[in-house]
C-alpha cells in the first residue's frame, strides 16, 4: 500500500519543480524604447526680417536688398522625430519651409514642412527645392528650442531669429 503522505509530498515537489520552471524570469526581457521627449508642439516667438532682393534686372545688382522690413512673430510648430532616420527631426508648420510633397504629408499643414538634422543638441537645416532654400541652425534643450535660420527665393527672402518652449507633447 502507497502512504498517501509520501504521494501528496511527491505531487507537491512536481507542482512545484514544473511552476518554478515557468517563472518569466527565464524569458529575456526586450530593451524597452526611450521615451520621446522631443516630439510636441513648439510656441515660438521672435524676429522675422523679410527681405527683397534684385531678380534678373539690369538696374541693380542681382542679390542687392531693395527693401526690408522687421516684424515680431509668434507661432506654434510640430516636432516629430523622423522614424526613418534617428539622426533627423520633421518641423511642421515652419514658416517658408520647402519640402517635397512625399516627405511631409500632414492632415493639418501639408505645407511649410521641412526636416532639421539633430546632433547632440544641435539642430541643422539645409534645405533645397524648386521653392528655395532653407538653411541655419538651432538647439533644442529640454523643451527650449533656439532657431536661426533663412530663406531665400529669387526675388525674396526672410530671416528668423525664434527662441520657443514645448508647451504640449506627442
Amino acid at each position: 500500500m502507497v502512504n498517501p503522505f509520501i504521494t501528496s509530498v511527491t505531487v507537491f515537489c512536481l507542482l512545484l519543480i514544473f511552476f518554478a520552471g515557468c517563472s518569466d524570469s527565464s524569458v529575456s526581457p526586450e530593451p524597452e524604447e526611450p521615451a520621446d521627449t522631443i516630439s510636441g508642439i513648439y510656441f515660438m516667438h521672435g524676429f522675422q526680417v523679410n527681405m527683397g532682393f534684385c531678380y534678373l534686372s539690369h538696374f541693380c545688382d542681382s542679390g542687392e536688398i531693395l527693401s526690408r522690413d522687421t516684424v515680431q512673430t509668434s507661432f506654434t510648430l510640430q516636432i516629430e522625430k523622423n522614424r526613418q532616420r534617428q539622426d533627423s527631426l520633421r518641423f511642421y508648420g515652419l514658416e517658408n519651409a520647402p519640402n517635397s510633397p512625399g516627405d511631409c504629408s500632414h492632415p493639418q499643414s501639408p505645407r511649410d514642412c521641412g526636416f532639421a538634422l539633430l546632433k547632440d543638441d544641435l539642430l541643422t537645416f539645409d534645405l533645397l527645392s524648386p521653392g528655395g532654400s532653407y538653411v541655419g541652425s538651432g538647439t533644442l534643450v529640454g523643451g527650449r528650442l533656439t532657431l536661426e535660420t533663412r530663406f531665400r527665393y529669387r526675388n525674396r527672402g526672410a530671416d528668423y531669429f525664434l527662441e520657443g518652449t514645448k508647451i504640449e507633447g506627442l
